[in-house]
C-alpha cells in the first residue's frame, strides 16, 4: 500500500537527515584539549624547579611543576592562545623564616649575642637557599609583563622555552 506524503514532509525529513549527518562533525572542532610538554631553561641551562602556568584569555589556567631536568607537562589544556607564566620563587624558604633587614646569621632580637641563629634548625633553614633556585626576571611571573605566548593545538605537542635575562 502506498501512502502519499506532502512535499513539506519530505523536505523536513531531508533536513533531519542532513542534520543527523552533520552533527558528528560538530565534535571535531578545536574544543578538544591539548597536552603540552617541554623544557624550561634560562640562558640555555634547564631550570631545576618552579612552576609554569598557561593562562587562556577566558577559562581556567593550567599549571605544572618544573622538574629538576627542566621538564614540564600540562594536560589537559584547552586549545587556543595562552600567555605563559614561569616562576622559581616557590623554591625559596618561606618568608616567615627570614627576618627582613637582618643578616641571615644574626641573633634573634632579645637573645644573647653568643646565640648564633645559624646553629639552630630555624637558622639553618633560613640561611640556606635551595640549590635548585635560579633567579629569573620578574616579568615572566606577571600576566601583564610576560612576553611568552603559545597557541595550544588539540593533541600532544612539545614546546620548549628558553628564558632570557
Amino acid at each position: 500500500m502506498m501512502t502519499y506524503k506532502s512535499p513539506g514532509a519530505c523536505s523536513r525529513m531531508l533536513v533531519l537527515i542532513i542534520l543527523a549527518l552533520l552533527l558528528p562533525l560538530v565534535g571535531c572542532s578545536s574544543n578538544q584539549p591539548g597536552s603540552v610538554l617541554g623544557k624550561v631553561s634560562f640562558n640555555g641551562k634547564p631550570l631545576k624547579g618552579g612552576s609554569i602556568t598557561f593562562v587562556p584569555p577566558a577559562g581556567p589556567s593550567n599549571y605544572s611543576t618544573i622538574l629538576e631536568d627542566g621538564s614540564y607537562q600540562i594536560e589537559p589544556v584547552t586549545a587556543g592562545p595562552v600567555k605563559i607564566l614561569v616562576e622559581t620563587q616557590s623554591l625559596l624558604p618561606p618568608a616567615a623564616l627570614l627576618r627582613r633587614g637582618a643578616p641571615r646569621n644574626a641573633a634573634p632580637e632579645g637573645a644573647a649575642a653568643s646565640a648564633d641563629l645559624s646553629k639552630t634548625s630555624m637558622g639553618a633553614a633560613a640561611g640556606s637557599v635551595n640549590p635548585r633556585y635560579v633567579k629569573i626576571p620578574d616579568k615572566y611571573g606577571e600576566l601583564s609583563t610576560t612576553d611568552l605566548e603559545y597557541t595550544v593545538k588539540p593533541g600532544k605537542q612539545t614546546y620548549d622555552i628558553d628564558l632570557k635575562p
